[in-house]
């Protein structure tokens, strides 16, 4: 796998946290982390099985996936923070899984 150079990942987990911080109405995350952990919840379960059923498509449209892919990572990071867990919380319970 081609390893990617970018780290817009981190930066969006940065971009997270300052929206809800900022307290900003009008910000759909600030809106999510909002209205409490149910509705993160369910948004994730609902990217999840859109992305799901776009993998089903034969042939698979990229940009579709990537799409629904993009959802659920966005709705997955902000999951994780309503939890107070970091991309590197996970990246390390990885690498001690993968070290057992």
């Amino acid at each position: 796998m081609k390893e990617n150079t970018k780290d817009f990942i981190y930066d969006l987990e940065t971009i997270i946290e300052a929206r809800i911080s900022e307290s900003d109405t009008d910000s759909y995350t600030y809106q999510l982390i909002s209205s409490g952990p149910g509705l993160v919840a369910k948004k994730l379960v609902e990217e999840s099985g859109e992305l799901a059923v776009a993998s089903l498509e034969r042939p698979p449209k990229k940009e579709e996936l990537l799409w629904e892919a993009a959802d659920l990572m966005y709705h997955f990071l902000v999951l994780l923070r309503a939890n107070n867990i970091s991309l590197n919380d996970i990246s390390n319970e990885l690498e001690s899984r993968h070290n057992k």
